[in-house]
């Protein structure tokens, strides 16, 4: 039974061979391709969690995934962008539904106050 033959490329950093299968160059230690992106189900709850608890602190993730070839890791970027808008749109509506309570309920003691000749 022959050997499974093993392809090599050139490393484009040091011009070395490089087994096509991985990651980085034995030689120079350089990314030589990207390493797949996980799509487990708890990378995308994790991604999705974060996504909509912490919305613009890791759109990086979000990026990477969307930028990857891979169908199902584009999905979990489009779905995690989606989650991170709608949680900043969520945030921003709190925001002024709050800002304008505290300001009614500042002006409602300033006119007790001005009622009272002070």
């Amino acid at each position: 039974m022959d050997p499974i033959p093993v392809l090599t490329t050139v490393c484009p950093f040091c011009s070395s061979p490089v087994d096509s299968t991985v990651f980085f160059c034995p030689t120079c230690g350089k990314n030589v391709k990207e390493k797949p992106l996980s799509t487990g189900i708890w990378t995308q709850l994790g991604v999705y969690a974060i996504s909509i608890i912490l919305p613009p602190l890791f759109i990086g993730w979000t990026i990477k995934y969307l930028k990857s070839s891979d169908p199902a890791a584009k999905r979990i970027g489009i779905i995690s962008l989606v989650l991170t808008i709608v949680a900043i749109g969520v945030a921003i509506w709190l925001s002024l539904a709050i800002s304008k309570s505290i300001t009614q309920q500042v002006n409602q003691q300033l006119n007790q106050y001005q009622n009272l000749g002070l």
